[in-house]
Formats: structure tokens, C-alpha cells, sequence
């Protein structure tokens, strides 16, 4: 929590396999609590991105990312010379539906890790959104606390 985390770097870290399932990628009016994570104004459009996330072959997280459609064409346009240098990650505990345990392959009611997800890029500006479940029995969320001495 305390710096930039990366599913594949901590599934590597601890010997795993990590993979990604890409879903869907679909160009949508998002609904207006991801617009105002965005600075999008009402009826702009922006990629939403659906993957799920393995270790080993176990599915671990299942994610909705959603990229700003104009920023993501300048990304583009740049070959991908962008790079996020700051993300807000709020994490809360919930227990799954139906619908995402059974994408995750466990119970409805299962423990899971909700994740809130804003990445800003170097000029402030917001480039992407996730919402993440986490699976509670598999999915260790590490934190590292720095000490800034003035």
C-alpha cells in the first residue's frame, strides 16, 4: 500500500505463475461514480477492460478497468511513453455474489478483497480505474510503510 503494487511482480516474487484472462474490451459511457474518478464529464466515453487474473493456473482477481478514451488514443499516439506515478488504492473486505464466485471458482459468500484503484500520470491527470475482487482465501494484500526522514 505504501507503493505501486503489480499482481504479476508479487505472483513471481512468491513463485507463482501469474496470467491474465483478457475478457471484453468495449468502449462504454460510464456509470457517473467511475466518470468522476476519471474527471470525465457526463456522457464521455472511456475503455472498459475485464480481465481475470491466475496464479498457477488459480483465478485470484477479477478486474474492471476502465481507461479514459481520449487519453488513452494520446497514450497510444505516444507508444505507450506514459507510466502512472502515483495511484489511490482503497481496499475493502466483502463477501462475494453469486455472479463473481463463480468467476473466481469459490462459493457465493466467500471472503474477498474489494479494490478501488485510481492511477494519476505526471501532468495530474487520471488514466485509469479499477475495481478488483480479490479472492480472501488466496490473495495476500502486502503493505510497505516508508519513513521519510526530514
Amino acid at each position: 500500500l505504501g507503493s505501486m503494487y503489480s499482481f504479476s511482480e508479487q505472483m513471481s516474487e512468491a513463485g507463482r505463475k501469474p496470467t491474465t484472462q483478457n475478457r471484453t474490451l468495449e468502449l462504454v459511457v460510464p456509470d457517473a461514480a467511475v466518470a468522476n474518478q476519471l474527471n470525465l464529464k457526463a456522457g464521455e466515453k472511456a475503455y472498459k477492460l475485464v480481465r481475470l487474473r491466475l496464479a498457477d493456473g488459480v483465478p485470484l482477481m477479477y478486474g474492471e478497468t476502465y481507461l479514459n478514451e481520449n487519453h488513452l488514443y494520446t497514450v497510444m499516439k505516444r507508444k505507450y511513453n506514459e507510466q502512472s506515478v502515483l495511484a489511490f488504492e482503497d481496499v475493502q473486505a466483502v463477501n462475494l455474489d453469486k455472479r463473481d464466485s463463480k468467476i473466481l471458482g469459490v462459493k457465493p459468500g466467500d471472503a474477498s478483497l474489494k479494490i478501488f484503484r485510481r492511477a494519476i500520470n505526471d501532468k495530474n491527470v487520471p488514466i485509469e480505474f479499477t475495481i478488483s475482487l480479490a479472492r480472501g482465501d488466496r490473495f495476500i494484500y502486502r503493505s510497505r510503510q516508508y519513513n521519510h526522514l526530514v
